[in-house]
């Protein structure tokens, strides 16, 4: 089997932080096992959680594509099907295999040459700004880690096995996390699930889930630009000036009447 059931337990003297907890823990783990599933303590999983992550790891053992398996889904597509292949690596409940973990690089120098594509393909053409992840680490104004197995990833040629509905969600967004301060996070519902997701796929991004995605990074986006909201504001003052005025124009007319 994939996985045999053993316990171990790792303790420290002092809070690492969460990005070499994660690092250390992930070094120790690939180092005696052929693939590894990762759940943080602020995530919560369906009841065919496990079920398809082991499923899926052992059909995709050997397969060259799929480097990483996603447990969260940012959008509801059944429609596509039960999973699909996606570039966007997603770290809330995920699974993927020690051999392709040994692609995890910080050394983002190496990748000068193929840098404006592997941009671009890491920002869905513009929807979101997930390069800025990298320029903020090497800044030293955050500290994380799973910017750089996405960059990885994709780097590599890889793609993610995603469920189209999600399996976990995230209850860390209550304000006391680290890296999720603010509930900006649209919480999906994995209870839609009546049995475990089929993990066939077609041995290619899908298009149709990339469009939807692009459109809803693109509307997150938007929400969450500072600019956006001070144009929003703006534009609702103009609004409601112009109302004013209207409305006053009105009173005056009636009134010389």
């Amino acid at each position: 089997p994939l996985f045999k059931s053993k316990s171990r337990l790792f303790l420290h003297n002092k809070n690492k932080g969460l990005k070499e907890s994660i690092l250390d823990g992930l070094s120790r783990i690939s180092a005696v096992n052929d693939a590894f599933i990762v759940i943080e303590d602020d995530i919560l999983v369906s009841k065919y959680f496990l079920t398809y992550m082991v499923n899926a790891l052992e059909a995709y053992k050997d397969s060259s594509l799929i480097w990483h398996i996603n447990g969260y889904s940012d959008i509801d597509l059944f429609h596509c099907g039960d999973s699909v292949l996606t570039r966007a690596m997603r770290c809330w409940g995920w699974a993927t295999w020690s051999q392709k973990w040994k692609n995890y690089s910080e050394d983002i120098d190496l990748l000068q040459d193929d840098k404006p594509t592997l941009i671009r393909d890491i920002n869905f053409n513009g929807a979101y700004n997930y390069w800025k992840q990298i320029t903020l680490n090497r800044k030293s104004i955050i500290n994380t880690w799973a910017i750089y197995w996405y960059v990885s990833i994709i780097y590599g040629g890889g793609l993610c096995l995603t469920p189209t509905r999600s399996l976990t969600v995230n209850i860390g967004d209550d304000g006391t996390g680290t890296h999720l301060a603010n509930s900006n996070v649209i919480v999906r519902d994995f209870y839609c699930w009546d049995r475990v997701p089929s993990y066939h796929v077609v041995k290619e991004e899908n298009s149709k889930y990339l469009d939807v995605l692009r459109k809803e990074l693109i509307r997150m986006n938007r929400i969450h630009n500072p600019r956006f909201i001070k144009r929003l504001l703006i534009r609702i003052s103009y609004y409601i000036s112009k109302l004013k005025n209207s409305l006053m124009s009105l009173f005056l007319s009636t009134t010389k009447m």
